[in-house]
């Protein structure tokens, strides 16, 4: 593994490195373990599911609307230059 130059620390000796970067790993693991388990729910991920939730049947209908015709657009803007060629 390359030694990563923005986040280098110095320790007196190996074993207080791997020391740190045991105690760093298990920290990693258990806030994975927190998130997949719905313990910890990050603060953008909880406002998107607050608006869902306090979203209007006809707003999400706007919503539903503008997708669909973003996919369309879309879907033409791809089909466009295969109409130009001549079969």
């Amino acid at each position: 593994m390359a030694p990563n130059r923005l986040f280098q620390f110095r320790f007196d000796s190996r074993e207080e490195e791997i020391q740190w970067e045991r105690a760093t790993a298990k920290n990693a693991l258990k806030f994975k373990e927190k998130v997949e388990s719905g313990e910890f729910i990050p603060d953008a991920v909880r406002r998107k599911i607050e608006e869902k939730l306090q979203r209007t049947p006809e707003e999400e209908a706007i919503l539903r609307k503008e997708k669909q015709t973003a996919i369309k657009k879309e879907k033409v803007s791809r089909l466009r230059p295969e109409a130009k060629f001549e079969w």
